[in-house]
Protein backbone atom coordinates (compact mmCIF):
# COMPACT_ATOMS: atom_id res chain seq x y z
CA UNK A 1 0.00 0.00 0.00
CA UNK A 2 2.79 2.41 0.80
CA UNK A 3 4.37 1.84 -2.62
CA UNK A 4 1.05 2.49 -4.39
CA UNK A 5 0.51 5.68 -2.40
CA UNK A 6 4.01 6.89 -3.23
CA UNK A 7 3.45 6.20 -6.94
CA UNK A 8 0.16 8.12 -6.95
CA UNK A 9 1.82 11.02 -5.14
CA UNK A 10 4.69 11.15 -7.65
CA UNK A 11 2.29 11.07 -10.61
CA UNK A 12 0.12 13.76 -9.03
CA UNK A 13 3.08 16.05 -8.40
CA UNK A 14 4.35 15.42 -11.94
CA UNK A 15 0.98 16.43 -13.41
CA UNK A 16 0.84 19.53 -11.22
CA UNK A 17 4.28 20.72 -12.27
CA UNK A 18 3.61 19.88 -15.91
CA UNK A 19 0.33 21.83 -15.88
CA UNK A 20 2.07 24.78 -14.28
CA UNK A 21 4.72 24.72 -16.99
CA UNK A 22 2.19 24.56 -19.87
CA UNK A 23 0.14 27.33 -18.29
CA UNK A 24 3.19 29.56 -18.03
CA UNK A 25 4.10 28.97 -21.69
CA UNK A 26 0.56 29.81 -22.83
CA UNK A 27 0.44 32.90 -20.65
CA UNK A 28 3.79 34.12 -21.93
CA UNK A 29 2.72 33.78 -25.57
CA UNK A 30 -0.60 35.51 -24.88
CA UNK A 31 1.18 38.37 -23.13
CA UNK A 32 3.57 38.81 -26.05
CA UNK A 33 0.68 39.40 -28.46
CA UNK A 34 -1.79 40.99 -26.05
CA UNK A 35 -1.72 44.32 -27.89
CA UNK A 36 -2.28 42.68 -31.28
CA UNK A 37 -5.22 40.66 -29.96
CA UNK A 38 -6.75 43.83 -28.52
CA UNK A 39 -6.38 45.62 -31.88
CA UNK A 40 -7.88 42.65 -33.74
CA UNK A 41 -10.91 42.68 -31.45
CA UNK A 42 -11.58 46.33 -32.35
CA UNK A 43 -12.13 45.33 -36.00
CA UNK A 44 -13.79 41.96 -35.41
CA UNK A 45 -17.36 40.86 -36.05
CA UNK A 46 -19.29 38.84 -33.46
CA UNK A 47 -17.93 35.46 -34.51
CA UNK A 48 -14.36 36.73 -34.63
CA UNK A 49 -14.77 38.34 -31.19
CA UNK A 50 -15.78 34.98 -29.78
CA UNK A 51 -12.68 33.35 -31.25
CA UNK A 52 -10.35 36.11 -30.04
CA UNK A 53 -11.78 36.19 -26.50
CA UNK A 54 -9.22 33.77 -25.04
CA UNK A 55 -6.20 35.34 -26.84
CA UNK A 56 -5.78 32.20 -28.92
CA UNK A 57 -6.57 31.25 -32.50
CA UNK A 58 -6.64 27.55 -33.29
CA UNK A 59 -6.25 26.22 -36.81
CA UNK A 60 -9.81 24.88 -36.66
CA UNK A 61 -11.13 28.36 -35.79
CA UNK A 62 -9.07 30.01 -38.53
CA UNK A 63 -10.24 27.46 -41.09
CA UNK A 64 -13.87 28.08 -40.13
CA UNK A 65 -13.51 31.85 -40.68
CA UNK A 66 -11.78 31.33 -44.03
CA UNK A 67 -14.51 28.89 -45.13
CA UNK A 68 -17.26 31.45 -44.49
CA UNK A 69 -15.37 34.16 -46.42
CA UNK A 70 -14.49 31.98 -49.41
CA UNK A 71 -18.08 30.71 -49.61
CA UNK A 72 -19.17 34.33 -50.16
CA UNK A 73 -16.49 34.80 -52.83
CA UNK A 74 -17.64 31.69 -54.67
CA UNK A 75 -21.24 32.86 -54.44
CA UNK A 76 -20.20 36.01 -56.31
CA UNK A 77 -18.06 34.04 -58.81
CA UNK A 78 -14.85 35.69 -57.56
CA UNK A 79 -11.60 33.82 -58.14
CA UNK A 80 -9.20 33.51 -55.24
CA UNK A 81 -6.16 31.68 -53.91
CA UNK A 82 -5.64 30.63 -50.30
CA UNK A 83 -2.32 29.68 -48.68
CA UNK A 84 -1.65 27.27 -45.80
CA UNK A 85 -2.11 30.06 -43.26
CA UNK A 86 -5.57 30.80 -44.73
CA UNK A 87 -4.59 34.12 -46.31
CA UNK A 88 -7.02 34.77 -49.18
CA UNK A 89 -5.85 36.59 -52.29
CA UNK A 90 -8.73 37.58 -54.57
CA UNK A 91 -8.47 38.35 -58.28
CA UNK A 92 -7.78 42.01 -59.06
CA UNK A 93 -10.60 44.03 -60.55
CA UNK A 94 -13.31 42.13 -58.64
CA UNK A 95 -14.70 45.49 -57.56
CA UNK A 96 -18.08 45.83 -55.87
CA UNK A 97 -18.75 42.09 -55.69
CA UNK A 98 -15.61 41.60 -53.58
CA UNK A 99 -16.66 44.48 -51.35
CA UNK A 100 -19.90 42.67 -50.57
CA UNK A 101 -17.88 39.92 -48.88
CA UNK A 102 -15.68 42.21 -46.80
CA UNK A 103 -17.92 41.94 -43.73
CA UNK A 104 -16.89 38.27 -43.58
CA UNK A 105 -13.22 38.90 -44.31
CA UNK A 106 -11.02 37.29 -41.64
CA UNK A 107 -7.96 39.28 -42.76
CA UNK A 108 -7.14 40.90 -39.40
CA UNK A 109 -7.58 37.58 -37.56
CA UNK A 110 -5.63 35.71 -40.24
CA UNK A 111 -2.66 38.06 -40.03
CA UNK A 112 -2.54 37.60 -36.27
CA UNK A 113 -2.90 33.82 -36.66
CA UNK A 114 0.09 33.73 -38.99
CA UNK A 115 2.19 35.93 -36.68
CA UNK A 116 1.56 33.76 -33.63
CA UNK A 117 2.05 30.54 -35.61
CA UNK A 118 5.27 31.49 -37.41
CA UNK A 119 6.78 33.73 -34.74
CA UNK A 120 5.66 32.54 -31.29
CA UNK A 121 8.54 34.31 -29.50
CA UNK A 122 7.80 37.60 -31.34
CA UNK A 123 11.25 38.46 -32.61
CA UNK A 124 11.44 41.11 -35.36
CA UNK A 125 10.73 39.94 -38.90
CA UNK A 126 14.30 40.37 -40.15
CA UNK A 127 15.68 38.31 -37.28
CA UNK A 128 13.13 35.58 -38.00
CA UNK A 129 14.15 35.50 -41.67
CA UNK A 130 17.85 35.43 -40.79
CA UNK A 131 17.29 32.52 -38.39
CA UNK A 132 15.57 30.70 -41.25
CA UNK A 133 18.42 31.36 -43.70
CA UNK A 134 21.04 30.16 -41.21
CA UNK A 135 18.99 27.15 -40.15
CA UNK A 136 18.58 26.08 -43.79
CA UNK A 137 22.32 26.64 -44.50
CA UNK A 138 21.62 29.30 -47.13
CA UNK A 139 23.86 32.01 -45.60
CA UNK A 140 26.95 31.80 -43.36
CA UNK A 141 26.32 31.01 -39.69
CA UNK A 142 28.11 34.19 -38.62
CA UNK A 143 26.02 36.60 -40.74
CA UNK A 144 24.80 39.28 -38.32
CA UNK A 145 21.37 40.85 -38.23
CA UNK A 146 22.87 44.25 -39.12
CA UNK A 147 24.59 42.74 -42.17
CA UNK A 148 21.41 41.00 -43.25
CA UNK A 149 19.43 44.24 -43.02
CA UNK A 150 22.10 45.98 -45.11
CA UNK A 151 21.79 43.44 -47.92
CA UNK A 152 17.99 43.51 -47.82
CA UNK A 153 17.93 47.30 -48.03
CA UNK A 154 20.39 47.22 -50.92
CA UNK A 155 18.15 44.77 -52.75
CA UNK A 156 14.84 46.57 -52.21
CA UNK A 157 13.00 48.71 -54.75
CA UNK A 158 10.03 50.86 -53.71
CA UNK A 159 7.09 51.85 -55.89
CA UNK A 160 5.40 55.23 -55.48
CA UNK A 161 1.87 56.18 -56.54
CA UNK A 162 0.46 59.55 -57.55
CA UNK A 163 -3.20 59.95 -58.49
CA UNK A 164 -4.17 62.13 -61.45
CA UNK A 165 -7.46 63.95 -61.98
CA UNK A 166 -8.39 61.88 -65.04
CA UNK A 167 -8.76 58.39 -63.58
CA UNK A 168 -5.18 57.18 -63.72
CA UNK A 169 -2.30 56.61 -61.31
CA UNK A 170 1.33 57.38 -62.06
CA UNK A 171 3.64 54.66 -60.72
CA UNK A 172 7.38 55.24 -60.34
CA UNK A 173 10.15 53.22 -58.73
CA UNK A 174 13.63 53.80 -57.31
CA UNK A 175 15.22 53.14 -60.72
CA UNK A 176 13.33 55.97 -62.40
CA UNK A 177 10.86 53.72 -64.23
CA UNK A 178 7.49 55.35 -64.79
CA UNK A 179 4.08 54.12 -65.89
CA UNK A 180 0.58 55.55 -65.98
CA UNK A 181 -2.21 53.05 -65.37
CA UNK A 182 -5.99 53.35 -65.00
CA UNK A 183 -7.55 52.71 -61.63
CA UNK A 184 -11.06 51.96 -60.48
CA UNK A 185 -12.87 53.75 -57.67
CA UNK A 186 -15.28 51.38 -55.97
CA UNK A 187 -18.29 53.03 -54.33
CA UNK A 188 -20.49 51.15 -51.89
CA UNK A 189 -22.95 53.33 -50.02
CA UNK A 190 -21.00 55.96 -48.12
CA UNK A 191 -17.74 53.99 -48.43
CA UNK A 192 -15.29 53.96 -51.31
CA UNK A 193 -11.82 52.66 -52.07
CA UNK A 194 -9.32 52.75 -54.91
CA UNK A 195 -8.36 49.57 -56.79
CA UNK A 196 -4.97 49.93 -58.52
CA UNK A 197 -3.79 46.79 -60.34
CA UNK A 198 -0.29 45.50 -59.56
CA UNK A 199 2.33 46.69 -62.06
CA UNK A 200 5.54 44.99 -63.14
CA UNK A 201 8.02 47.16 -65.01
CA UNK A 202 9.79 44.02 -66.21
CA UNK A 203 13.21 45.58 -65.64
CA UNK A 204 15.63 43.29 -63.76
CA UNK A 205 17.42 44.77 -60.76
CA UNK A 206 21.18 44.63 -60.32
CA UNK A 207 21.79 41.38 -58.43
CA UNK A 208 22.84 41.60 -54.77
CA UNK A 209 24.77 38.74 -53.16
CA UNK A 210 25.40 37.54 -49.61
CA UNK A 211 29.09 37.02 -48.66
CA UNK A 212 28.91 33.33 -49.64
CA UNK A 213 27.76 34.21 -53.18
CA UNK A 214 24.06 33.39 -52.77
CA UNK A 215 21.87 35.93 -54.57
CA UNK A 216 19.11 37.64 -52.64
CA UNK A 217 16.90 36.70 -55.61
CA UNK A 218 17.60 33.02 -55.00
CA UNK A 219 14.26 31.19 -54.50
CA UNK A 220 15.61 29.69 -51.27
CA UNK A 221 16.03 33.21 -49.87
CA UNK A 222 12.51 34.05 -50.99
CA UNK A 223 11.15 30.98 -49.21
CA UNK A 224 12.46 32.35 -45.89
CA UNK A 225 10.73 35.66 -46.61
CA UNK A 226 7.43 33.98 -47.40
CA UNK A 227 7.48 31.50 -44.52
CA UNK A 228 10.46 31.56 -42.12
CA UNK A 229 8.83 29.21 -39.64
CA UNK A 230 10.69 25.99 -38.73
CA UNK A 231 7.47 24.19 -39.64
CA UNK A 232 8.18 25.05 -43.28
CA UNK A 233 11.69 23.55 -43.27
Amino acid sequence: MRKSFALVLILTLTCIFSACSNSADTSTRANLYAEEFAEAREMANDMQLEILADDKITETEMKELATIYTACLREHDISYNMDKYYAVDIASGSGKDAYECQKNSPENVQQLYKMVTTNPTKVEDDELRLQCLIRRKIVPDDLTLEEYKYYREKNSVSQHFEMTDHGTAIITDDYGNRAEVPYEEIQNGDDSYIDIPAYDFGVPKEPVYFPNGVSLNDPRVGSCTIDPSPKAD
